[in-house]
């Protein structure tokens, strides 16, 4: 698997006063979980855009602070934008710990063809992109795969409980919850589900430490 990574800088802007790393091509930004306490940094605009599309809200990211050799490992946890201009103006990063089991939302990849909807028969409806889990960081998939070639009549579904998943991996969610389901071709009732903002992860045995305030 890639082993993703990111330089930032500790940040001495605090406050009001970060508005201008904005300006600079910057985005504060902060390091909070399990540390004695969170650290407030600065990364590249350019950087993170990359990180976000590489990593998203569900892959281990190497997080290297300049001038300091112990990396942290992390999970990118929120990323604030511009309600009109939709530019990012704040980061978070949470510090896993590899004993501690946390819970993310993966996306799941569809793969293969049904028969009868390759037929003109049915069509697909989706009820999930993502599944939750449950699992050890160094466990965590960076995605998880469904085969759609064994939904073969109409109204064949799959649900959680189908799904072949890694090792170590558990859903955190109901097995009976449905993921796709065939429907006879124009008597779809629903539309497919339009993604919606990018998943969170979050500590199972563990809540959200105190950070920093930025105002």
């Amino acid at each position: 698997m890639e082993v993703i990574e990111l330089t930032v800088e500790r940040r001495n802007l605090l406050g009001k006063k970060s508005k201008r790393l904005l300006e600079a091509g910057y985005v504060p930004g902060v390091i909070y979980g399990h540390l004695d306490s969170s650290i407030p940094i600065q990364v590249s605009r350019k950087d993170l855009r990359e990180i976000i599309k590489k990593a998203g809200f569900s892959r281990l990211i190497t997080l290297r602070i300049k001038g300091e050799s112990n990396p942290h490992l992390v999970l990118l946890k929120d990323v604030q934008r511009d309600p009109i201009t939709h530019k990012i103006r704040h980061v978070d990063f949470y510090k896993v710990a590899a004993e501690e089991k946390i819970t993310a939302e993966v996306p799941l990849v569809f793969k293969g063809e049904s028969p009868v909807v390759a037929s003109g028969v049915g069509v697909l409806i989706y009820s999930m992109e993502t599944l939750e889990v449950e699992c050890l960081p160094a466990d965590l998939p960076p995605e998880i795969e469904v085969d759609l070639s064994v939904l073969k009549e109409i109204d064949d579904a799959i649900l959680v409980r189908d799904i072949k998943l890694p090792p170590g991996v558990t859903p955190a969610v109901p097995l009976d919850e449905e993921v796709v389901r065939v429907v006879r071709a124009g008597e779809e009732e629903i539309e497919e589900e339009v993604p919606g903002p990018a998943p969170e992860v979050e500590v199972v045995a563990k809540g959200k430490e105190a950070k920093e305030e930025e105002d």
